[in-house]
């Protein structure tokens, strides 16, 4: 909390608005890019492979543990 009248909080906001977007880039990247991929296997498509590919993963997510947990806590950021 800082004095209104001399707009500090606002320049503490604004830097620790730069520090998160620069630690989240790498973070939202990889959540991008597994989100699109399982997007890829699970949409109705013409693709004749990814009846078989869906069909892996529901088999792989039904292992349970880590098998949801890895993949679940990555999507989760």
């Amino acid at each position: 909390m800082r004095h209104p009248l001399t707009g500090g909080g606002m320049t503490v906001s604004l830097n620790d608005v730069v520090q998160l977007r620069d630690k989240r880039y790498p973070l939202a990247s990889t959540i991008n890019v597994l989100s699109l991929a399982l997007y890829a296997v699970f949409a109705a498509t013409d693709d004749p492979y990814l009846p078989a590919m869906r069909e892996a993963c529901f088999n792989y997510f039904q292992l349970g543990g880590e098998c949801v947990n890895g993949p679940m806590s990555m999507l989760a950021g």
